[in-house]
């Protein structure tokens, strides 16, 4: 009886260190996705969790770390700012401020769909060359077997 509970317990016990495990293994992946972006689904990714953050206090360093832009971020920057009540000249700059970090985040989100059209078309190549590569060995052992048959032949 014992025993059965402690295999039990053990069962139960692997089961959700397995769990951890595949979690923190998805969490890494996605982790990796919005670091690393390659696809056009990434990219929306980005864009579309972006837009919900407004709930978020640390934005900025939050889309300067993942390398993002923020609709939400900069609408809710531009109410805060316009809600300071600073003088105009203050707000003019704070303004001016907010928008010189959005065009860096949307400058870094080009440099980073570019890094990934060539590292996609990079990758394209490089299997259309092994294919090419593989067809043309099969072509050339194919003829030299045809002509060693053909040998044999006469």
């Amino acid at each position: 009886m014992r025993e059965q509970q402690e295999q039990k317990r053990q069962t139960i016990a692997h089961k959700e260190q397995k769990k951890r495990e595949m979690n923190e293994a998805q969490r890494r992946a996605e982790i990796e996705r919005r670091m690393h972006p390659r696809t056009a689904e990434d990219f929306q990714l980005l864009y579309n969790e972006l837009e919900g953050m407004s709930h978020c206090y640390d934005v900025v360093e939050y889309c300067m770390k993942y390398c993002l832009t923020c609709t939400a971020w900069r609408l809710q920057e531009t109410k805060r700012i316009n809600n300071m009540g600073l003088p105009e000249e203050q707000r003019m700059a704070a303004l001016a401020q907010l928008l010189y970090k959005q065009t860096k985040l949307l400058q870094t989100i080009d440099r980073l769909k570019l890094s990934a059209g060539q590292e996609n078309k990079d990758e394209r190549i490089q299997r259309q060359l092994e294919l090419v590569w593989i067809v043309l060995s099969s072509f050339y052992l194919f003829t030299l077997d045809v002509r060693s048959q053909t040998m044999a032949d006469e």
